[in-house]
């Protein structure tokens, strides 16, 4: 671990849950290896939110210490998008806990989750409700959310629904400096400003 990995834990300590830093390498080690386990790197710990809040704390702090983030949700990625370099020289943010459904509006067709939320979780819930969210692909038992916003995930059904990004109203996103970005409104036609929402689509974690 890097100096500045350890000034920035240091940080992070009085400000997350003792649960949120884990640096025990044998909890560690599943989430260096990318779902084909043709990519392996090297991670010293995870920072594993479980608020907003708790993310804007962690990219503030590796902000200010210049420390490299990679965001892991499901770690069903096939091309190591979220897999950290093999120096060791990031840290794992891991979104898995962020893993509430916020609203889930069956009459308006709208469901609010976090980014953690697992794809297989949002089925059974819009079921629950009698509807049905119609992205779906062979890892929604560990495919999560964010992950599929990030990457703009097609699926099975791509040429009826379309991407992520037709499915997609709006996104809350946290900055690299730690800012909040609220997309959230859910309005089908929003003609204020720029849409950062469908810049962020598709980004994989670059924008």
């Amino acid at each position: 671990m890097s100096p500045a990995q350890s000034a920035m834990l240091a940080d992070l300590a009085a400000a997350l849950p003792a649960d949120a830093i884990v640096t025990d390498r044998d909890l560690i080690a599943p989430w260096e290896t990318d779902w084909r386990r043709r990519f392996t790197g090297s991670a010293p710990a995870i920072l594993a939110p479980s608020s907003v809040g708790e993310v804007q704390a962690i990219v503030r702090a590796a902000a200010r210490h210049r420390v490299p983030l990679v965001a892991q949700g499901g770690n069903s990625s096939m091309v190591g998008g979220a897999t950290p370099p093999a120096d060791g020289g990031a840290l794992i943010l891991s979104l898995r806990r962020l893993n509430r459904i916020r609203r889930l509006d069956a009459e308006a067709g709208i469901a609010v989750v976090e980014a953690g939320v697992v794809l297989q979780t949002l089925h059974e819930a819009a079921l629950d409700r009698g509807v049905r969210f119609p992205l779906t692909l062979g890892a929604r038992g560990n495919a999560t959310v964010g992950g599929l916003v990030s990457t703009n995930a097609g699926g099975t059904q791509v040429l009826r629904f379309g991407t992520m990004r037709a499915l997609t109203l709006g996104v809350e996103a946290v900055f690299a400096d730690g800012s909040l970005h609220d997309g959230l409104a859910a309005l089908p036609k929003d003609n204020r400003g720029y849409d950062l929402d469908q810049l962020l689509i598709g980004a994989a974690g670059t924008s």
